[in-house]
């Protein structure tokens, strides 16, 4: 039987028979073994972590980009709003439905400000008493407050929310930061999680932006505050804004989603419940966590490490250090990747919006009046056609061409899909480059074939020029690019102006050509005033049916070889008030009526049939009445005098600048007729005063 003695003394034998070294030599190899096997345990540690840290900033980078596309869809109801005092609900209705479909968009609401004086006008308007809902009790009548917010339309109209109609979101505590921060922040914000549920629990988010009136968009707090019209909100699943985030996690992950240490969101596997990452999702004051799987195969590494024998000790600390350094360099790789990959689009290969956002904030403080930033975005015209009718792969192909080419004509700056059939370019360029840019990149968005056509309209922003921010740059290119798009249709303006001149055709052929010519001098000339496409397309209009009102004139005066008498010249000076009735009665050439009454007035008050002097002519009026002279002196179709030569021409219009014409408006056209090309580009949208006359 061994004693506790006995073994004591037998182990101090043994080791009496191990030299010195010996046994340094196996304490330092039992050392390296355990910092071997601590060092195994620590890099195991730290790789978990690194790869948690990896899909949890993955996710909320996914996370971001689905909240910043559901608060993008807001801004098309903002424009909807801004642009005019009144919307019919028919028009809301239509809408939210484009917004809702294939959308995470549950619910689309609109939020007017009502003062306490318009309180009593505005319920009598909206059919219900504006409520507000006390903290957990049920909405009654609101109580005097010197502003309100009630709810004031709702789509889809049989959502379970249509309930709360006339409640004045204000009065809830929860939305009042939210609102502060959407008023004078300008953009999309947040609200907390919203308790949708039979249990209580929070199923959705609401997103809130701010209307303003009409005109530039506010730049300080207290314009924002004092033009302030609503807010429109848009309410989304949790679930949905997550689900592609939960996608891209390795089988067996688990998600939360937190609100100030409140848990929204969980999902994935339970049996994931050991450590977690977290990482912040962009402004929403939402934190993401996951957890994975532990491997069960992790856990024996070490002790298969040190079971391999002090004999490979060294080959082991040095595969221990490659190793070590192999997943620095995959964990780097593997961040730059999904760095390219959040900042990338998938279809296209072009930079996404998230990109956008981040190099224009790195560029704007670079740029200046001498070194300018070029915001360019394009749309397509004819994309959904073209899906309709070739199907989806097809449609992707096509953005994947159209893309390439994009691409391959911005020589500095980058090319970016915005999503759908939006693109952009960023680029440190000035307002004749930009164009420059503009011109080729318009050509490499086209596509034509048999039964199709792919162009695209644009609009620009140069910065600061034209803003000082992002987001009002992005508002003016944006809002730019819908001018030109609706200039590009086949309105029912262009249509009946077409019928009307084609009318005037037969009556007279050569005049035709006379206000074909009139039309594009004018345009030229509206341009080099400064006056943008939105406001050069009535003055278009207007110059193409100046004449329109002698289709009322007999032919025997029309057609006369020789001067008219006085009683001839009294009549066909009525043709501009024909006009004038002709236009107004189509509504879509209303507005242009005013211009072709005063299209033949004359600076010094001379003119007809008004006898307005001045800045009483509208500007647009002014303009076709330069032209119409300077083409009527240089046609060959006067049967009563020889044709002026452009010279001539040109000096009589000088000579008469300030008594017949307009002296602003005469030095144009001489230039413009001088340089024989349209003034630079970059030209801002006018005032309403340069097309209609003071009333």
């Amino acid at each position: 039987m061994t004693t506790p003695g006995r073994a004591r003394r037998t182990l101090r034998r043994c080791a009496c028979g191990l030299r010195p070294v010996q046994i340094a030599t196996i304490l330092l190899l039992v050392v390296c073994g355990v910092a071997l096997l601590a060092a195994l345990l620590v890099v195991q540690r730290d790789a978990r972590r690194d790869e948690r840290q990896v899909w949890a900033q993955r996710a909320a980078a996914s996370i971001n980009d689905e909240v910043a596309g559901a608060g993008s869809a807001l801004i098309g109801a903002r424009g909807l709003f801004a642009a005019s005092r009144d919307v019919e609900p028919s028009e809301f209705e239509t809408f939210a439905a484009v917004q809702l479909q294939g959308s995470d968009l549950l619910s689309l609401i609109w939020a007017e400000r009502v003062t306490a004086a318009r309180r009593a006008a505005f319920e009598r308007d909206l059919g219900v008493p504006i409520l507000e809902t006390p903290p957990g009790g049920v909405p009654g009548p609101a109580g005097a407050r010197p502003q309100y917010f009630p709810l004031t339309l709702i789509a889809p109209a049989g959502a379970p929310i249509q309930v709360l109609r006339g409640v004045d979101a204000a009065s809830a505590a929860l939305l009042r930061p939210s609102l502060t921060a959407a008023r004078d922040g300008g953009g999309p914000v947040m609200t907390s999680a919203l308790n949708l549920d039979a249990d209580g629990g929070p199923t959705a988010v609401g997103l809130l932006v701010a209307v303003y009136g009409a005109g530039p968009a506010p730049a300080t707090r207290a314009e924002r505050r004092a033009t302030l019209r609503g807010y429109v909100g848009g309410i989304f699943a949790v679930d949905r804004l997550a689900q592609s985030a939960h996608a891209l996690l390795p089988h067996g992950a688990r998600l939360r989603i937190l609100s100030s240490g409140s848990p929204v969101l969980d999902t994935g596997e339970e049996r994931a419940a050991g450590a977690t990452s977290d990482a912040a999702v962009g402004d929403t004051g939402w934190t993401v966590q996951v957890s994975l799987v532990e491997d069960p195969v992790g856990t024996v590494l070490p002790a298969i490490g040190v079971g391999a024998g002090l004999l490979t000790l060294i080959l082991l600390l040095a595969g221990l250090f490659a190793q070590a350094n192999q997943r620095r360099r995959e964990r780097e790789d593997a961040r730059a990747q999904l760095q390219h990959e959040a900042d990338t689009d998938g279809l296209t290969g072009l930079a996404n919006r998230r990109r956008l956002e981040r190099d224009l904030a790195r560029a704007l403080p670079g740029a200046s009046e001498e070194q300018p930033l070029a915001l360019i975005l394009f749309d397509l015209n004819g994309f959904k056609a073209y899906n309709d009718r070739f199907g989806h792969p097809a449609g992707d192909a096509l953005l994947v061409r159209l893309a390439a080419g994009l691409s391959s004509v911005v020589p500095q700056g980058r090319a970016y899909r915005l999503g759908g059939d939006e693109f952009c370019v960023v680029a440190p360029l000035g307002a004749d480059a930009a164009m420059a840019v503009v011109a080729s990149a318009l050509e490499a968005l086209s596509e034509r074939g048999d039964g199709f056509t792919i162009s695209a309209a644009h609009g620009v922003a140069l910065i600061p020029a034209d803003a000082a921010t992002a987001d009002e740059a992005m508002l003016v290119a944006d809002r730019r690019m819908y001018a030109r798009k609706a200039l590009g249709r086949d309105s029912a303006t262009n249509q009946i102006a077409d019928v009307l001149v084609r009318t005037l055709e037969e009556r007279s052929p050569d005049l035709r050509d006379h206000t074909d010519g009139v039309a594009r001098l004018a345009d030229r000339v509206a341009q080099r005033l400064g006056i943008g496409d939105t406001g050069r397309g009535p003055i278009r209009h207007a110059a193409l049916l100046h004449d329109v009102g002698k289709v009322a004139i007999p032919d025997s005066i029309l057609q006369k070889p020789s001067a008219l008498d006085a009683a001839e010249r009294a009549f066909i000076e009525r043709h501009t008030i024909i006009g004038e009735r002709i236009l107004r009665a189509a509504p879509s050439l209303a507005s242009i009526a005013p211009l072709v009454r005063s299209s033949h007035e004359r600076w010094d008050g001379t003119g007809y049939p008004d006898g307005l002097a001045g800045e009483e002519i509208p500007l647009g009026a002014r303009i076709v009445f330069a032209c119409d002279a300077f083409d009527a002196m240089t046609s060959s179709l006067r049967t009563y005098r020889e044709a002026f030569s452009q010279s001539a021409a040109l000096d009589e219009i000088a000579a008469c600048a300030g008594t017949q014409f307009d002296p602003q408006v005469a030095a144009a056209l001489i230039a413009t007729v001088r340089e024989g090309e349209p003034a630079a580009a970059g030209a801002r949208d006018p005032a309403p005063a340069i097309l209609a006359p003071p009333r």
